[in-house]
């Protein structure tokens, strides 16, 4: 079994995400070859897209190529037009939505105790963790 150059989620996706830095002529699978450097974690053409195509990557629309995209191509920040947002008049509107959970089994509270009384008190953590490759770094 060979080494996977690319990660591809959905069946629809047009784009893949490479896992590690490409080098031009690099075949990244069968019938595609990078035409070009590629940076790890970017994207990679898996076959020609027209212009005003959809540029599709975990199954979702990131844009539409601006100009024609060959297949094996780096797909960079300049290649797609980002998708119109949704009309704010248009979009469900809803204030104060509760949901009903059952009672907890066991009522805990893993605080410490205030030595003097009073209130107890919590450790606070704050974790800050990236959602996309993209933003690694920044």
């Amino acid at each position: 079994m060979g080494f996977n150059h690319y990660i591809k989620l959905n069946e629809r996706d047009n784009v893949a995400i490479t896992v590690s830095a490409i080098s031009s002529g690099t075949i990244v699978l069968d019938g595609i070859c990078a035409n070009e450097d590629i940076p790890q974690g970017h994207k990679i053409a898996l076959r020609y897209l027209s212009a005003g195509e959809a540029i599709i990557r975990y199954g979702v629309t990131l844009g539409y190529a601006l100009d024609p995209i060959k297949k094996g191509d780096w797909i960079n920040e300049h290649m797609p037009q980002p998708p119109s947002p949704p009309s704010l008049d248009e979009m469900d509107f809803a204030v104060n939505i509760k949901t009903n959970l059952p009672e907890a089994p066991i009522k805990t509270f893993e605080g410490y105790p205030n030595p003097s009384g009073g209130y107890a008190g919590t450790r606070n953590i704050l974790g800050i963790v990236t959602t996309v490759q993209c933003v690694t770094g920044i």
